[in-house]
């Protein structure tokens, strides 16, 4: 999704999928910025940080999430028919 590369199956779907993908990666990444200085038994300090980190992408990709949704009402957002996948 982050590519531009457009799934038949997906391509009628209003939402702009290279915003969702982008909405989808930074909430995914959350996870082991949080998890993994846990794991390694970081010092406190660098868990603190990592864990900050992880909030903020999680914001921002609950943000992106919004906005690619909201944005999929305008006339510019919708795939014409007969496009073929972006390569």
């Amino acid at each position: 999704m982050v590519t531009g590369r457009v799934p038949d199956r997906l391509r009628h779907r209003l939402v702009p999928l290279r915003r969702r993908g982008w909405a989808v990666l930074a909430l995914y990444s959350a996870v082991p910025l949080n998890a993994i200085p846990r794991l390694a038994d970081a010092p406190p300090w660098m868990t603190l940080v990592t864990t900050a980190l992880a909030g903020l992408l999680a914001a921002v990709g609950c943000t992106a999430a919004i906005i690619a949704t909201h944005r999929a009402g305008t006339p510019g957002s919708v795939i014409p028919e007969g496009a073929g996948p972006v390569r």
